[in-house]
Parts: structure tokens; sequence; C-alpha cells
């Protein structure tokens, strides 16, 4: 009896250890479908000049564009190109992303 409640504890402590690390890996996920806008969108999302600054969006504007650009009903230079290359959970992810 002893060693099945010490099996379990250990099962147990192993579970919730493992729950920041699956934390973390979704937040590294966001990032890394991130860091391709802050190459024309800047760092800090405010780009100057021609490129619009996604900084002050709502996510539902962002999603909403990024699913425009991805169906053609929105054009840009590179923008329709790169929003077909995600998936729409994606770009529900870069929407949250953004706006927290």
């Amino acid at each position: 009896m002893k060693n099945r409640f010490f099996g379990l504890t250990i099962v147990a402590t192993l579970i919730c250890l493992n729950f920041p690390v699956i934390s973390l890996a979704a937040d590294l996920r966001s990032q890394m479908l991130a860091n391709p806008c802050l190459s024309c969108h800047g760092p800090d999302t405010r780009s100057a000049g021609s490129i619009p600054p996604v900084v002050g969006m709502t996510s539902e504007n962002i999603k909403a564009a990024l699913l425009a650009f991805k169906k053609d009903e929105r054009i840009g230079t590179v923008m329709n190109r790169i929003a077909k290359g995600y998936t729409d959970e994606e770009i529900d992810e870069l929407a949250r992303y953004f706006t927290h």
C-alpha cells in the first residue's frame, strides 16, 4: 500500500512539474510565429514609414487583417504570401500575442 501511494505521489509531482514547461513552450511558439513580423513592423511593432504599425490594434483587427490578406481580400506587397503560410489557429495565436 505504501509503495502504491509513493508511486502515485511521484506521478502527480511529475505531472505538476510539466505544466510550467507546457506553458513555456506555448509562449515560445507564439514568439517564434511573431518573429518574422518584427523584421518589417519593428521590434516594438511601431513601424515607421509606409508599413502599418501593429501596436494599438485590437486582437479582432489583427485577425481580420491577416485573414483578409490570406484570402486575397486585402492587397499587400508581401503580406498576402506571408498570411497564407499561417493556419487559422496560428493567426488567432498571433492576434493574441500582439495584444497582450
